[in-house]
């Protein structure tokens, strides 16, 4: 176990595919409905409800990379305008604001190795995409591969897989991030065999309830929850498992309780159930 903040623990069981659990296409699809939804609607004015919501798509290619946005209202679904990305690596909405962020894979940024994240404001028009800021990742964090924010939009976590690193952004008010990158490196697990395994972190994903990440990393064949803050990325807790990632972010539970990730080794799915223990102190 590495540094440890707290005490959540994912604890996994594997599901062989296709899955068998006794419930009924309504109740899937109603918990389907319930993770796609990312924002409060029922709370917010009538004016917002009526107005369009953002979709992106990303398209890539040897050539050129392009992301696609598209606006939704109660009636149809519009593509407003694609806008053209060099070195596409991933990309993440921001919650609550019109903003995404889009990490390229760029090998070197102003002449040092490290990737960079573009943010954009998103607008309806025939070029959708508005970029504010350019934000290098830390020196020698190379080859992003996932973007996530924080449920209160406050932090960006990025995965660099060959530089064997977490990066993390404090985002300012307008949804801009700050120009310092906060780095979490990786070092590998001791393996059975008294080898370390080597690291590739890879996706990173938010837990939609509260201020912690899963990050996958193929690499160690290890889950790691990781929670970002103001000096540092902590690290709550690790889970190995055996059947290996396959290269797909996990999924949470719309509740927050419970992770799906697919295994490389067998055609099959595991969940991990996060639980939050209580610490009691007595005398």
């Amino acid at each position: 176990m590495d540094e440890t903040s707290g005490s959540t623990r994912p604890q996994g069981r594997t599901t062989p595919a296709p899955l068998s659990s006794p419930i009924s296409r309504r109740v899937f699809l109603a918990g389907a409905a319930a993770t796609a939804l990312t924002r409060p609607m029922f709370s917010l004015p009538l004016s917002d409800l009526l107005a369009p919501a953002f979709l992106h798509l990303a398209t890539r290619s040897s050539q050129t990379s392009c992301v696609h946005t598209y606006a939704i209202t109660a009636d149809q679904c519009e593509l407003v305008g694609s806008t053209t990305v060099d070195s596409f690596a991933a990309f993440a909405e921001h919650p609550v604001l019109p903003i995404i962020y889009v990490a390229r894979d760029c090998s070197h940024w102003q002449h040092l190795p490290r990737g960079v994240v573009d943010t954009y404001a998103v607008e309806r028009s025939n070029r959708p995409l508005h970029l504010l800021a350019q934000t290098p990742m830390a020196l020698s964090a190379t080859g992003p591969r996932s973007l996530a924010v924080s449920p209160c939009g406050r932090y960006l976590l990025a995965s660099a897989s060959t530089g064997r690193a977490w990066n993390a952004f404090i985002l300012q008010s307008d949804g801009t991030p700050e120009s310092v990158a906060i780095s979490r490196k990786e070092t590998g697990v001791l393996l059975s065999s008294g080898s370390a395994s080597s690291t590739t972190p890879h996706a990173v994903v938010f837990s939609p309830r509260e201020s912690y990440a899963v990050g996958a990393d193929p690499g160690s064949e290890c889950l790691t929850l990781l929670q970002p803050s103001q000096e540092r990325i902590a690290v709550l807790s690790r889970c190995h498992t055996p059947t290996g990632f396959a290269l797909s972010s996990p999924v949470w539970t719309a509740d927050g309780k419970y992770l799906i990730a697919a295994n490389a080794r067998t055609p099959s799915l595991s969940i991990y159930t996060v639980r939050m223990a209580l610490n009691s102190e007595t005398g």
